[in-house]
């Protein structure tokens, strides 16, 4: 929707009525995109099913904070196979998992890092151990 100052202010309710029909709209083209994953993964012999959908609305901060106390109190550990696994990338030897994970800052909006492995570490102590708001 390209709505102008202008007509925003002549129409809010159109406006607001245009908005619910895209969230509607996101919301079944993520729910279609679940589906699919799902029965991929079924169809490799994968258990799989759709995780809540509290922890994919959080922001990173906010998701990370979450699971946090589970780290801190020790509750989530890396395997050895994990922790001591590093790859060369761009010329340089490194811990992916550990470099994401333990490097990641609350709040550091201006940095410039990959955080894909920090995510998946993340949502599966959502997935598996839930978090401060029980999801």
């Amino acid at each position: 929707m390209s709505a102008t100052p202008d007509s925003t202010l002549a129409n809010p309710e159109q406006l607001i009525a245009d908005l619910q029909r895209q969230l509607a709209e996101r919301e079944a083209e993520l729910a279609e995109a679940r589906e699919q994953q799902t029965q991929q993964a079924l169809r490799r012999y994968m258990p799989a099913r759709a995780i809540d959908s509290k922890p994919t609305a959080m922001g990173k901060d906010e998701r990370a904070i979450s699971v946090s106390g589970y780290v801190h109190r020790e509750l989530v550990k890396y395997t050895d196979r994990a922790f001591e696994k590093t790859v060369i990338y761009k010329r340089r030897s490194r811990n992916h998992l550990l470099d994401q994970v333990e490097s990641f800052r609350v709040g550091d909006r201006g940095s410039d890092r990959e955080d894909d492995l920090l995510e998946t570490f993340c949502y599966g102590i959502a997935v598996a151990l839930g978090n401060s708001e029980g999801f």
